[in-house]
């Protein structure tokens, strides 16, 4: 890690909190919850002997680290699926900050903002999806792990403003080599009538598409496979030994999926589950026999 000791404990939390906020699987590798000095040795212990007050409150920070993504399904819900991620801005190269939301399968949003230089930026502002007032519910600079913040930025409201994409801006400190998480903790009017009825219209789709699946996939604007559509296909799909499901209801699925745009955890009950569908898509992909499925239809 660059810098002095306090700015290397500063760049770990940061490193963390990115790695934690990034879709993906996280591991890590002992000793680095602690922020341990030596590079790990096969042979001998870690240093737990040698440890300091900086290194317990590193430890501290990835205990809270780790149960902040127990608690919060944006930042796994829809790990495998595009839905699930958007970045806000990854061309800062000026300032070097990195930011993007991350969302689970009922809409809700995290704000992930991280500071890779070691500058405090105040009134820093990015462009957020959503008019309101936001509270910030993770800052790796916190005194108690480390850092040099007695407070959390206070809760912040929007303001108009075209940023990139954006209607809404959101301006607020950014602590030098720190991580910052907002979520959306009071929306605005419009903003919440039509979230309301976002999420009303959706719980209604999911249900009914639960209870009348025979329905949807009966539907003239959802194309599944005929039977001999599969037999012409079924050579490019072949059933393994280990293979749970039907090669046919995996692409039909997968096909459900392209045509409607439904985010993969949304996948109607009677399909295999997502994330076998996904994996068998994606592998289908990289081999190249989903080609074979489109030049059927």
């Amino acid at each position: 890690m660059w810098g002095d000791r306090y700015q290397q404990f500063s760049g770990l939390r940061n490193l963390l909190a990115y790695q934690i906020c990034h879709p993906g699987k996280n591991l890590l590798f002992m000793g680095q919850e602690f922020g341990q000095f030596l590079e790990w040795k096969y042979d001998w212990q870690l240093e737990w002997a040698v440890s300091d007050e900086m290194n317990d409150q590193m430890q501290a920070f990835t205990t809270a680290l780790a149960h902040f993504y127990q608690a919060s399904p944006q930042l796994f819900e829809l790990d495998h699926d595009y839905a699930g991620f958007e970045v806000i801005d990854a061309d800062n190269t000026a300032q070097s900050v990195l930011s993007f939301i991350r969302k689970d399968a009922s809409g809700n949003q995290l704000i992930c903002v991280f500071n890779m230089a070691p500058i405090e930026r105040s009134n820093f502002t990015i462009g957020v999806p959503f008019a309101g007032t936001y509270t910030e519910v993770l800052n790796s600079e916190m005194a108690e792990f480390g850092g040099s913040w007695l407070a959390h930025n206070a809760d912040t409201a929007t303001q108009k403003g075209q940023w990139k994409d954006y209607q809404n801006t959101l301006s607020f400190t950014l602590p030098a080599l720190g991580a910052v998480i907002w979520t959306l903790s009071k929306a605005d009017g419009a903003a919440k009538t039509k979230a309301k009825k976002s999420t009303k219209s959706t719980k209604n789709v999911t249900k009914s598409s639960r209870k009348t699946t025979s329905h949807a996939i009966a539907s003239e604007d959802v194309k599944q496979l005929t039977q001999v559509e599969w037999e012409s296909l079924a050579e490019y799909f072949p059933m393994g030994s280990r293979s749970k499901y039907e090669k046919r209801d995996l692409v039909n699925a997968a096909l459900y999926i392209q045509q409607t745009g439904t985010v993969w955890a949304k996948l109607p009950e009677n399909y295999p589950p997502y994330g076998s569908v996904y994996a068998f898509y994606k592998r289908s992909l990289k081999n190249g026999s989903w080609q074979h499925v489109l030049d059927v239809l």
